[in-house]
């Protein structure tokens, strides 16, 4: 019993670390795009690239990322497995490269989220002219939230010829505001890590009251906009697995002041992108 526990274990922690997970988490979410607001099936070349893509960034950062002051379970495993970390984030960049080549007509459109990507990783690198890019990190929160939203959602619509919905506007901002919330739970619990590696996140210059503040208001923002989907044909099902995952978010919040679980931000609160694409699979659109 003792035995099929720790090898149950491992293979969460090798799916969750790897960042397979995220990449997963990824698909669902460019899936239920296509599906709510194009009503088609998702490319499978741009699900292959944004999977590859998604498994390359991440692992491209975990690789670079420095011991820190504590070391949970997801520090660990990162340091028991870099071999593990180049591998993905070779066998991501050679994904997305090959798939790249069957949306070439659409690079205008795939460019902007691998730069913005690669800015999020710039202040790990250990050289003098990306460790510059530390003092400018402040914006991390909001483009980390930006580039999800444009790849999961943006790129979906701009690389389809079908019509696409008139809901796409508050399909964006309540995805946005969905992502962004949990960044800044992220974000908060490392605010500490940042400050000791100088890294000025926007929580970093923000006092805990004022993220807290920021949190609640981008939450209401993420129901409103959510609530106004009904008006544009989604039906109230849709609505309410849309909106599921903010309420989840918000009942959770407390609970993500109070732990540093990886399992908890990695596992649950990475979960909650995905969560309302899982049930909306589901249901009739």
């Amino acid at each position: 019993m003792a035995r099929a526990l720790r090898i149950a274990v491992s293979a969460i922690n090798f799916f969750l670390f790897s960042s397979l997970y995220i990449a997963f988490v990824a698909l669902v979410m460019v899936h239920e795009t296509t599906r709510l607001l194009l009503h088609e099936p998702a490319s499978r070349t741009l699900l292959a690239f944004v999977f590859f893509s998604t498994l390359c960034s991440y692992n491209f950062h975990w690789y670079l990322s420095p011991a820190q002051t504590t070391e949970p379970d997801r520090t660990r495993w990162t340091r028991l497995h870099p071999r593990l970390h180049l591998f993905f984030f070779l066998a991501g960049a050679s994904g997305a490269a090959y798939y790249a080549f069957s949306l070439q007509s659409y690079w205008n459109f795939l460019w902007p989220p691998a730069v913005l990507t690669f800015l999020y990783s710039a202040p790990l690198i250990n050289h003098p002219v990306f460790k510059w890019f530390r003092k400018w990190a402040f914006g991390k929160t909001l483009y980390l939230a930006a580039v999800w939203t444009y790849v999961s959602t943006v790129l979906p619509v701009w690389t389809s010829s079908s019509e696409v919905s008139s809901a796409f506007p508050f399909f964006l901002l309540s995805r946005f505001t969905l992502i962004f919330a949990l960044c800044l739970l992220f974000d908060r619990r490392d605010r500490e890590e940042d400050r000791v590696q100088g890294i000025r996140s926007l929580v970093t210059l923000v006092s805990l009251a004022a993220t807290d503040r920021l949190l609640t208001g981008t939450l209401i923002a993420f129901g409103l906009f959510t609530l106004m989907l009904a008006r544009y044909g989604f039906s109230t099902p849709v609505v309410l697995a849309l909106l599921l995952p903010g309420l989840l978010t918000a009942a959770l919040s407390e609970k993500a002041k109070s732990t540093d679980s990886d399992y908890f931000y990695y596992g649950l609160l990475d979960g909650f992108m995905m969560l309302s694409g899982c049930i909306t699979f589901f249901l009739p659109i």
